[in-house]
């Protein structure tokens, strides 16, 4: 691949890393932290700065994921401090 395809191609995936909501954990079966750090040893510079670019927005979404407690039942509060199941 050129250099540019894979320039477009890291900057995609981390815009939409970026505006992601939800991210299924089987993510991590394509491998694309694999494949993101593959990109930070490439000869360019600038396909390893938009590797490191996504693999930033991968982290941060992966850490601040919240996960689910399977002792607490999953409610959503409303505005009147009711509750209603899921």
């Amino acid at each position: 691949r050129s250099t540019t395809t894979r320039e477009l191609l890291l900057r995609v995936i981390g815009q939409l890393l970026r505006h992601a909501t939800f991210l299924d954990p089987s993510v991590e079966e394509l491998g694309i932290f694999t494949i993101l750090l593959e990109y930070l040893s490439d000869p360019s510079h600038v396909v390893r700065r938009k590797s490191m670019a996504a693999l930033g927005e991968l982290l941060f979404y992966v850490a601040t994921q919240q996960t689910a407690d399977p002792e607490e039942p999953d409610t959503v509060e409303s505005e009147n401090n009711s509750e209603a199941r899921l």
